[in-house]
């Protein structure tokens, strides 16, 4: 699969086995969050890595990225009479 990474500032086109390779920049650079990554209708990587909390020693899991974004603020919720 030909695929462009752009991380840290850098953009990087590279044929590779797309999956494995994200996994092993997360473990390397110690990445603590969630990857999601589709391909028209199908997702084809949707994995968790690092703590969610250290302090706890929590693991990241997908479900974390739901949660967070249904607790986000809406555009709706910015307005004037709502702060």
């Amino acid at each position: 699969m030909l695929a462009l990474l752009r991380f840290a500032g850098c953009s990087v086109w590279f044929v590779i086995d797309f999956a494995e390779s994200i996994r092993a920049a997360a473990t390397a650079t110690g990445f603590a969050g969630v990857v999601r990554t589709d391909d028209g209708n199908d997702t084809q990587m949707f994995e968790a890595f690092g703590t969610a909390h250290r302090g706890f020693g929590l693991p990241n899991t997908i479900d974390i990225l739901r949660v967070v974004t249904s607790h986000a603020p809406r555009s709706a919720d910015k307005g004037e009479g709502n702060k």
